[in-house]
């Protein structure tokens, strides 16, 4: 079903592009600034990473809990960007290495709750103020998403050449600034409170639930396959087919661009296909496209076969997300959290097996890892189509002998 653009409608587009700039203005170049700028070594910049990272888990967690139970995501977005802008002011100001990882670092992890509880919302708007299928709203978040970071980082690296990092920085607290504005301004405080639960009364769960977990290892193996391309891709160019390091940002943005097209593909016939299907066809894709860069060694070919990443990229992060959402619809914010937390967990796999790796065995070697990845997460999503096919069978059939 269509969604109709009205003013919350925008609101929530406007936001998701404005916090997806803020973002791409950070998160590109904060090993750049630790290294270049704060003087701390590769290693240190290793373990600050490490550290926000799991930091941004945990509070990721416990904010989704905090969000669902009591009804306060918008709150939670307001808050989240004013530890936002403490933490860049910070990371500002502050050279000393342990009050950047014991100050900065959490602050940082406290405002990057932000990104899970403005999906949430956009999925609680659709469940009952449009009472309309989340997938084409979340979908076009996506989009907006994407289109942010095909502009961010090339725009980031060119404030950089031309100003220094201080004005990254001061943008990226200016993009916080500018979200709650648009939030205050442009999406209403819809939530209702939740009445108190009864005594015994629980919210769905999501340990005891198989096929929920299934997901969450889906999209961590997608994050992982994905993210173990982006770390080694930069350096493979320079370094073994010796190309000027400019190649990796065309090949990404042919990539970013081609994402934005199959995105907005994916919202309009996600629900008449079939979200599971279409994430088995996006992996299906995937291995082809990691298959395929193993042989393509020429700029056109590398170029070419970005048409498979950006199918295999576009449709299981817009897809994942809505089926995670599906499976825990009491708590969207949860939903959004478990969605955005087993990314992270991939990530940070992906930084310890990249550099271990192709130190000892070359980069082919990673993007090898990255197929038998896209590989898994495709067998993963069969055995969560099958399982789930089997049930719905088992259920008919069921019904047919009671009703005799």
């Amino acid at each position: 079903m269509r969604v109709v653009m009205n003013k919350s409608v925008f609101g929530f587009l406007l936001s998701s592009l404005i916090l997806s700039f803020g973002i791409s203005f950070l998160n590109p170049i904060i090993s750049l600034v630790l290294v270049n700028v704060k003087g701390v070594s590769p290693f240190d910049m290793g373990i600050f990473i490490s550290i926000m990272t799991l930091l941004k888990i945990v509070t990721g967690h416990l904010s989704g809990i905090i969000g669902d139970n009591r009804s306060i995501r918008r709150k939670i977005l307001f808050v989240s960007q004013f530890f936002n802008v403490i933490g860049l002011c910070g990371f500002l100001l502050l050279n000393n290495y342990w009050l950047l990882l014991c100050v900065v670092g959490p602050l940082l992890a406290l405002g990057s709750m932000g990104s899970s509880h403005l999906m949430a919302l956009g999925r609680v708007y659709s469940d009952t103020i449009e009472q309309k299928s989340a997938t084409q709203l979340i979908t076009w978040m996506r989009t907006m998403i994407t289109v942010a970071w095909i502009v961010g980082p090339p725009s980031v690296f060119f404030i950089i050449e031309e100003w220094g990092f201080n004005w990254s920085l001061v943008l990226a607290m200016a993009f916080s600034v500018l979200l709650s504005m648009s939030i205050w301004f442009l999406i209403p405080n819809f939530e209702v409170k939740k009445p108190k639960r009864e005594a015994g009364e629980k919210l769905q769960g999501w340990m005891n639930n198989g096929p929920l977990l299934a997901i969450l290892f889906v999209n961590m193996f997608v994050s992982l396959a994905d993210s173990l391309y982006a770390i080694s891709m930069p350096l493979y160019l320079v370094e073994s087919l010796h190309y000027e390091a400019r190649w990796a940002g065309y090949i990404f943005g042919a990539a970013a661009g081609m994402e934005v097209i199959f995105t907005l593909l994916t919202g309009l016939v996600a629900d008449r296909i079939g979200k599971e299907r279409l994430v088995v066809m996006a992996l299906i894709s995937g291995v082809v496209f990691y298959g395929l860069l193993l042989f393509a060694d020429s700029r056109f070919s590398l170029i070419a076969i970005q048409l498979f990443n950006a199918i295999f990229i576009s449709v299981t992060t817009n897809l994942l997300i809505i089926i995670i959402q599906d499976k825990l619809s009491e708590r969207p914010a949860m939903a959004s959290t478990l969605y955005t937390n087993s990314m992270r967990v991939g990530n940070m796999f992906a930084g310890l097996i990249a550099g271990i790796v192709s130190q000892w065995f070359g980069f082919k070697s990673v993007f090898i890892l990255s197929l038998f990845m896209a590989l898994v997460g495709w067998m993963g999503m069969l055995w969560i189509r099958r399982s789930r096919l089997q049930a719905v069978h088992t259920g008919v059939i069921g019904e047919g002998v009671g009703g005799k």
